[in-house]
């Protein structure tokens, strides 16, 4: 049986690296127990030797090796009484064992280095920047302002800004007591020397005077810049450049060594550039050589549990993803579908099922076809590529992977060339973490994602996979040229603060490109003409100078806006009194395009729904706020001369066009994103809000005579035109609705029964003669007062 007993080791942190602890580990090839002397924290340096560690807190003087002379002479004789005893005890128990003394230089054939660290698991963390700092603070060495080792906190300031300012993550590392920490550098001290380790091998670039830690970014592959003085070593026999560059440097990692004599700023700035175009260095690549490396291993250890969390919620994740995935695929076609970060396959049965033709692609090897004929997969590496042409992607679905993406090159990389494959109009969804499941991934926002892959109408959603909202599923489409601009055309008869109200929310809510037109159907137009050109210049105003109904100023609105834009697809019309809210248009957008069929797309408004209509699908829906598809429109114009029938001045010339679009092949259907069954519209979330139903139309002094005569007219056109009128399908049904100060409430079928008032005196009072208290007016009285209050409010 072999022993080895190092230590104590006292010295400087980089003798230790280069001097010290790669002769153990030659002597420890072949031994059957290891134990090391060296000081707290150093463990890391020795743990793929599994030895004994035994900690000391011995201050020795720092030069050289160290040994002599030291500031705790008795604990350094206590710790080599500790090893004496430990070597006595094994040789008594017939042990071999080999004591090894720190002694000085010791020859690089003498020695067995490693690299340190693992990129994996810093990205495993989170802990990847483009470059790593070593602000060296140590006070007792510092001789002047501008030592050339120990720069003041200002001028290492001054250097992380300019570094941050040409674009690169800076973080700072070393011991608190003795590194500085630059303003904007994120600090990272006191981790630990294994976090420290994994760090530097995934870093692309440290930068720091000549020190410790250095010497380990050599060891750990990490590629560096780094200042020393122009002098030789007693000790080495070398220049402190060799020794950077040859000597403590086994494993040839990249180095820039800058002359104190020649150290500032600029030439500083001048060696990182320098190095990081190196195309030899390859961060990002070897970044995702060691990821692929690291889910390799997991893939090898967990089976098909390794794509989740410590490999136990793989299922946990497959029951809460899937219902996401159908409820936003549903009924829906692609040509080609792309899984980005596949995994061995969870959710390829639901994506084969709506693409044609799938594509799946990951850095890790075995997967799962699930038996699919329209399946393929593709294993690919750094730099990204996919092996399908540009412009061929119908649906993205990225679940829980570009999380993992940390490394803001290899992302650019990735995002890159999914934007080649996408097409325009493509279908992107992502599942992202929400920076609340776990420190070790990336969290980016969704202006992020939409600024990257080119996003429109996108949404993100809150999921709660791993705990409460520990993700984000990003929706949305690719933006699609030949969509262009969108009209959103405000009807405006009469009440001035419900325009207000209206633009005001429509210009908050809505993204460009867009443009609003404003139709004011009032007589007299003054103030509300002079408001929209002084506050909203570039709101169009159109008028007729008198009230020309509904219809005529849909279809002026309409023309307007195709001789402005000729390439428009969508047309917004909504009343004054609607107050958009978040995602109004979007929605409507994300109906419209889900089906090739919709003419209209609209909000239920405050109307209560008595059936579930089966992916929004109705036959008719009022007018107050409706997308419409112009392609739609024109046909209804070139069949019946007019996409508005002219003849309704209001009322049921929103159930003409729908039904028209119904015999062309059109469907209209609402959006059902907030939907909840037997729950007036007005109490959910989302959509819009309307404030005045009906008061426009009630505003005209003949409004029950037009009413009646559009009634009749639409009557003759269903029985002319032969509509199918599907009562289960109608949301306007002949039932009768009352207003109310709250909205619009579906009156009661049966009415409650009145309990007759009764006098002081217990006899029943008929209340059409019995005169109320106080006011000295009977109940009849009473009640055609406020009759005539309402219609006075009406008419002004």
């Amino acid at each position: 049986m072999r022993a080895v007993i190092a230590g104590p080791y006292i010295g400087e942190f980089g003798w230790e690296l280069c001097e010290f602890q790669g002769h153990v580990r030659t002597q420890a090839a072949h031994a059957d127990k290891v134990i090391v002397c060296s000081a707290k924290g150093r463990e890391a340096l020795y743990a793929d030797l599994q030895p004994v560690f035994l900690p000391h807190k011995i201050q020795g003087c720092g030069e050289c090796h160290g040994m002599k002379p030291c500031q705790t002479p008795a604990e350094l004789r206590n710790a080599h009484d500790d090893l004496d005893r430990r070597s006595k005890h094994l040789r008594g128990r017939g042990w071999n064992v080999q004591r090894i003394v720190p002694k000085g230089s010791i020859r690089y054939k003498h020695q067995t280095f490693i690299q340190f660290g693992s990129a994996a698991a810093a990205y495993t963390r989170g802990d990847v920047y483009d470059i790593i700092v070593h602000a060296r603070n140590r006070k007792h060495a510092q001789t002047h302002a501008l030592d050339v080792y120990n720069w003041p906190l200002d001028r290492w300031s001054e250097l992380v800004a300019a570094l941050l300012k040409a674009g690169y993550s800076v973080a700072a590392i070393g011991l608190r007591n003795a590194a500085l920490l630059p303003e904007g550098a994120v600090d990272m001290r006191n981790i630990g020397l294994a976090r420290d380790m994994d760090m530097l091998a995934a870093t692309r670039l440290v930068l720091g005077p000549s020190s410790g830690p250095m010497h380990l970014a050599s060891l750990c592959g990490a590629p560096h810049v780094v200042w020393t003085e122009q002098k030789n070593s007693a000790v080495l026999k070398m220049s402190n450049r060799k020794r950077y560059e040859v000597g403590w440097n086994p494993l040839s990692t990249p180095c820039c060594v800058v002359d104190d004599s020649k150290v500032s700023i600029a030439a500083l700035l001048e060696g990182v550039h320098t190095m990081l175009a190196d195309p030899k260095l390859g961060g990002a690549e070897r970044v995702a050589k060691d990821m692929a490396a690291y889910w390799t291993k997991r893939r090898k250890q967990q089976g098909k549990a390794y794509v989740s969390k410590e490999g136990q919620n793989s299922d946990n994740q497959v029951q809460i993803i899937t219902p996401l995935l159908t409820k936003r695929l549903s009924n829906r076609s692609f040509a080609l579908g792309l899984d980005f970060g596949c995994g061995w396959g969870r959710f390829i049965p639901i994506l084969a099922k709506h693409c044609k033709q799938v594509h799946a692609v990951d850095l890790v090897d075995g997967f799962d076809q699930h038996g699919y004929d329209n399946v393929q997969f593709q294993q690919i590496s750094y730099p990204t590529k996919i092996d399908l042409p540009t412009n061929s992607v119908d649906l993205l679905w990225s679940g829980l992977v570009l999380q993992h993406i940390v490394s803001t090159e290899w992302f650019s990389d990735v995002t890159a060339e999914l934007d080649r494959v996408l097409k325009d109009g493509a279908l992107i969804m992502i599942l992202d973490d929400n920076g609340k499941a776990a420190p070790h991934v990336k969290q980016r926002k969704l202006k992020v994602f939409a600024e990257a892959l080119k996003l429109q109408n996108a949404q993100s959603e809150l999921v709660s996979l791993d705990g409460p909202d520990t993700h984000q599923l990003i929706v949305g489409n690719r933006t699609d040229p030949t969509v262009g601009i969108i009209g959103i055309g405000i009807l405006c008869y009469e009440g001035f603060q419900d325009l207000a109200r209206c633009l005001k929310a429509v210009q908050k809510y809505t993204r460009p490109p867009f443009e609003i037109m404003v139709f004011d159907n009032s007589e007299e137009t003054s103030d509300i003409k002079t408001y929209v050109q002084r506050y909203y210049p570039n709101v169009l105003y159109l008028t007729e100078g008198k009230n020309v109904g509904c219809t005529k100023s849909r279809n002026i609105m309409l023309r307007t806006f195709r001789e402005r834009h000729p390439a428009a697809g969508y047309l917004a019309i909504l009343d004054q009194d609607i107050e958009v809210r978040a995602n109004w248009l979007d929605d409507m957008l994300e109906v419209m395009r889900s089906y090739s069929d919709c003419g209209i797309a609209a909000w239920p408004l405050a109307h209560r729904l008595k059936f579930a209509p089966v992916n929004g699908l109705v036959a008719e829906i009022p007018s107050m706020c409706n997308l419409h598809s112009i392609e739609a429109l024109l046909q209804v114009e070139r069949r019946w001369g007019g996409p508005f029938d002219e003849r309704f001045f209001f009322h049921k010339f929103d159930s003409v066009i729908c039904q028209r679009l119904n015999q062309l092949g059109w469907h209209t259907r609402l959006v059902l994103k907030y939907y909840r069954p037997g729950v007036t519209w007005s109490k959910q979330a989302g959509g819009i809000v309307h404030h005045h139903p009906h008061h426009g139309i009630r505003r005209h002094s003949q409004w029950r005579k037009i009413c009646s005569e559009s009634k009749r007219l639409y009557r003759k056109l269903a029985a002319e035109e032969k509509w199918s009128l599907d009562p289960k399908r109608l949301l306007i049904t002949p039932q009768a609705i009352a207003t109310t100060r709250k909205g619009l409430v579906p009156i009661e079928k049966k009415s409650k029964a009145v309990t007759p008032p009764k006098s002081p005196t217990g006899k029943t009072v008929d209340p059409k003669t019995a005169t109320v208290r106080r006011s000295g007016k009977t109940l009849r009285e009473l009640l055609a007062e406020r009759r005539r209050q309402r219609l006075r409010h009406i008419k002004r």
